[in-house]
């Protein structure tokens, strides 16, 4: 998990409160399962991330 210090959270407007983790969705091993929550009004949004249409960085 990480902290998105320069972030801020869409329903409070608070700035470095919300923090990031990732996993493997239960629905499909090709997606991941993004979680956002903000620990100043426990705002949680979530989204999912086709690996497959992610650009590769290093090869």
């Amino acid at each position: 998990m990480n902290i998105l210090l320069d972030s801020e959270c869409p329903r409070c407007q608070h700035a470095a409160t919300l923090e990031l983790s990732a996993g493997a969705a239960e629905h499909d091993a090709q997606q991941l399962d993004i979680i956002v929550k903000c620990h100043f009004c426990n705002a949680t949004f979530n989204d999912f991330i086709s690996i497959d249409e992610m650009v590769a960085i290093d090869e």
